[in-house]
């Protein structure tokens, strides 16, 4: 059998948040609004079928660890690539609003099985120097590769019609998810392959310290994701909110713009400064300024508005580290099992308050009141971090 090494490893990694959440995962609002055109669908029916496709992203997350064991690791991962790449593709051939639900659920549980969770375990497992880093650098693949395709998805539908782009992201998509799982992505090193930052291993996981975390930790870092990943769902409102203001429709592309490169970035960034001066202190400047920059988001100034997107933007980064900061320090030996437990149930959660947000900004008279409670909790997250901090420390 073929040697793997870290990088072979990073490169699947890379290839798996790329061509999900990045070519097809991204690239799909692109086609709701011709879908929803062609058949009549209501704004409603359009926002569930995310609701349900991120409702079953989370219930995979949550149980992959436990497939992994009975199915074997790669022929899950492949197993997620076929079904969302045949479930995407087949959206060019339904019609009913029923069967893109379907359809959803079952793209949500090809990405849930690919995203975020193999790409944690392996880093950790290969990975014994700049984790932060890789493991940032391998997830920020789904800004890059969404930023590329984005405008050739638009540029096919316009062309081509959406069917056409549909099967053709499909196949994008498939081919750089398929191939990995199969060729290029490897759970842990076997005695003689070396992780990176080691001459070789001992055993086919390598915990990264002591496994020392109880039930209280487990709920604070569920706490936390849940502010983080509900931060993120607001983001998807700054159209609506600009609209709130009073705004041109330029600003909203120009905040969604420097929302993605703080969501690109801050992966990276965040992984760095990770390794550099540990996950704690991290943690802690994420929330501060994602906090600040909420309520600096609300005053109205446009060029200040702005910087606070790319801010927020950054907490896509902040809810895909906090597992891995968190499990390396205190669930050492399940880092597997605490990241999908913990970013299953968030995602869940943020898949709820996504549901709601509108209902809220009706009720509210506007968002202002909701971006200025989430700045609040980031206070709240500060507290909860210098606890699990405390408790690491102990």
């Amino acid at each position: 059998m073929k040697k793997h090494t870290p990088f072979i490893v990073l490169l699947g990694c890379i290839l798996l948040q790329g061509g999900t959440i990045g070519i097809m995962a991204n690239c799909m609002s692109v086609f709701f609004a011709p879908i929803a055109n062609e058949f009549g669908f209501s704004n409603f029916e359009m926002s569930l079928m995310t609701t349900i496709r991120t409702l079953a992203i989370s219930l995979a997350m949550i149980n992959g660890p436990k497939l992994y064991q009975k199915l074997g690791f790669n022929s899950l991962l492949a197993i997620g690539a076929a079904m969302a790449g045949i479930a995407y593709a087949s959206m060019a051939f339904l019609k009913s609003a029923l069967a893109f639900d379907i359809c959803c659920a079952i793209i949500g549980i090809g990405f849930g099985l690919l995203i975020t969770i193999p790409a944690t375990i392996m880093i950790n497992n290969w990975f014994n120097k700049s984790v932060g880093f890789y493991l940032g650098l391998s997830l920020a693949a789904s800004g890059i590769f969404g930023s590329i395709f984005s405008p050739i998805s638009s540029s096919l539908a316009t062309a081509y019609g959406w069917r056409v782009a549909v099967m053709a992201f499909a196949l994008f998509g498939t081919a750089m998810t398929l191939p990995a799982t199969l060729f290029l992505c490897k759970m842990a090193p076997a005695d003689n392959e070396a992780r990176y930052g080691e001459a070789a291993v001992a055993s086919k996981e390598v915990p990264a310290g002591k496994n020392t975390g109880g039930l209280g930790i487990l709920l604070l870092t569920i706490i936390i994701m849940l502010v983080g990943n509900c931060i993120t769902q607001l983001t998807y409102q700054f159209s609506l909110f600009t609209k709130q203001m009073g705004m041109a429709l330029s600003v909203a592309g120009g905040l969604n713009l420097a929302c993605m490169l703080g969501n690109t970035g801050g992966k990276v960034i965040l992984g760095f400064l990770n390794d550099k001066i540990g996950p704690w202190k991290t943690l802690l400047l994420s929330f501060g300024l994602i906090g600040v920059a909420l309520v600096v988001f609300v005053l109205g100034n446009e060029t200040l508005m702005y910087i606070a997107a790319g801010i927020i933007g950054a907490s896509f980064g902040v809810v895909v580290h906090i597992p891995s900061m968190v499990a390396r320090a205190l669930y050492a030996e399940k880092v597997g099992w605490f990241t999908s437990l913990t970013s299953g149930i968030a995602t869940f959660g943020s898949a709820i308050f996504a549901s709601f947000i509108g209902y809220l900004s009706d009720a509210l008279n506007g968002y202002t009141l909701i971006y200025l409670t989430f700045g609040l909790l980031c206070l709240l997250s500060i507290a909860i971090i210098l606890k699990i901090a405390a408790e690491a420390r102990s």
